[in-house]
């Protein structure tokens, strides 16, 4: 039968509170009805034994806001989370706060371990039988208060996702289990040993066990798409694995089962070391970061330091016949510059070094009150037309506020340099109304700035229509407005 969640979002609103509050009222209290059947057993055992089950449950009391932290914080994400029908962000808060109950219950446990005796010497217990019922019970109910701990808040993140019923049927035999145990354990009823103290410390953690138990059971039962607990990984594997210089200290031995672990683990490895044996074996991909550009190898790095040897070969070479290209046109521009009869050789080599293309795309239309996550999609709607007609050979410049800023004669060099360069397509990318996306200013080779005012784009694109005439008149040596 499948397991009905509360739906906090629907229906009358006193009807549906009532149905989540009243199990979770009831839980409270039976948390505290453990101390109650606890004391009321112990009572028999005379008022030293009392006073020291009182003072070494003080520090299982002051423990509680560390699980509180925990609980609280996961309960509230995780519900509003799932009031938003983000299940997948609800089972991170609920994975987080399990992950930091873990931890504070350990430390919890070493402390009480640890400093028993000063923490009840902060008591002054001058009577031995108290302080010795007070060190026997704390360091058993603290020692083991990670089963309380993960109770109490998973019992909290039932409640976040609209089920209050199962803590509250857990709970209810957590305590009869602990009032049965009591009487056995602490009197010594039947076949069961007098522990006194002990026993009574024993009857709590064992129903806490219990109570634990129960609600794991539920949550490996409950199959639902409503149970966000039952999605969660405590231990989950990673997305990616990140080594910085792993082999270091290890013998071959363990380097052997470690390549062979990274190999058959199936995850995104990216490593850092100098171990060359160790990266050839584990890797596949090797990406070279140089020069403001990235070069990405689909081989071992063996194999990539082949390749790029070759590859910075083959750019040298390009390199000197390029150097040697602009030289011979450099010297023929300014040997026949003033020369009538070559006049228009000059212009024809000049016109070589100046091949440019402006392209255009239509704005996006933006809804009235658009969010942020909206004006970004957009952007990147534009920035996706942008580059279904983007050449991959076009040296693309974005006019951008944060870019470098120019003269004209400055400008008028950078496109001279670029066509001298060989760069035969070059592309100035204008944001729209609402500005270029991160991704696209990402991409452009450079950036420049005519200022650091805001214009409208269409305005920008006379502007830059301007300096472009402009530039191509300063190239031609010839008169310009200054």
């Amino acid at each position: 039968m499948k397991k009905k969640q509360l739906n906090l979002t629907s229906g009358p609103i006193l009807r549906t509170l009532s149905e989540l509050a009243l199990p979770i009222m009831a839980s409270s209290f039976l948390s505290t009805a453990y101390n109650i059947t606890d004391m009321a057993w112990i009572g028999m055992l005379g008022s030293k034994a009392v006073a020291g089950v009182g003072v070494g449950g003080m520090y299982v009391w002051l423990s509680q806001g560390l699980s509180s932290l925990a609980r609280m914080g996961g309960q509230v994400n995780m519900a509003h989370s799932l009031g938003r029908g983000d299940q997948k962000t609800a089972a991170g808060f609920v994975q987080a706060a399990l992950q930091l109950t873990i931890l504070f219950s350990l430390l919890v446990t070493l402390i009480s371990m640890l400093f028993t005796n000063p923490l009840l010497q902060f008591f002054a217990l001058n009577d031995a039988e108290t302080y010795n019922s007070a060190r026997i019970y704390m360091r058993i109910t603290c020692g083991l208060i990670l089963f309380s701990f993960l109770s109490q808040v998973l019992t909290g993140l039932f409640t976040a996702q609209g089920d209050s019923k199962t803590p509250l049927k857990a709970n209810f035999f957590g305590l009869i289990l602990n009032m049965i145990l009591d009487p056995l354990l602490v009197l010594g009823v039947g076949p069961f040993p007098r522990l006194e103290v002990i026993g009574a410390a024993v009857a709590t953690v064992t129903a806490q066990i219990v109570v634990l138990l129960i609600l794991v059971a539920e949550i490996l039962r409950d199959h639902g798409e409503a149970n966000v607990l039952h999605k969660i990984r405590l231990l989950s594997r990673p997305d990616i694995i990140l080594l910085d210089e792993p082999t270091n200290h290890l013998d071959i031995e363990s380097i052997q089962w470690l390549e062979d672990f990274l190999i058959d683990n199936g995850q995104a490895v990216v490593v850092i070391s100098h171990d060359r044996a160790f990266v050839d074996h584990i890797t596949t991909r090797t990406i070279e970061v140089t020069m403001g550009r990235i070069y990405d190898y689909k081989v071992n790095y063996s194999q990539y330091l082949q390749l790029r040897k070759e590859r910075r070969e083959q750019q040298q070479k390009a390199y000197d016949e390029q150097q040697k290209f602009i030289a011979e046109t450099k010297d023929f521009i300014e040997r026949f510059k003033g020369t009538y009869s070559k006049t228009l050789q000059v212009q024809s080599r000049v016109k070589m070094l100046e091949k440019l293309e402006i392209l255009e795309v239509a704005d996006e239309k933006t809804p009235d009150g658009a969010s942020a996550a909206i004006e970004e999609q957009i952007k990147e709607k534009e920035a996706e037309r942008v580059r279904k007609v983007l050449k991959d050979s076009a040296y693309t410049i974005a006019l951008a506020i944060d870019g470098k800023q120019m003269t004209s004669e400055n400008f008028a060099e950078k496109i001279q340099g670029l066509g001298i360069r060989g760069e035969s397509h070059i592309c100035f990318l204008i944001g729209g109304s609402l500005g270029m996306s991160d991704s696209l200013l990402r991409q452009a080779d450079e950036r420049i700035s005519f200022s650091k005012m805001t214009f409208p784009h269409q305005l920008m694109r006379v502007i830059l229509l301007e300096q472009i005439y402009r530039g191509f008149r300063i190239i031609h040596h010839e008169p310009y407005h200054k």
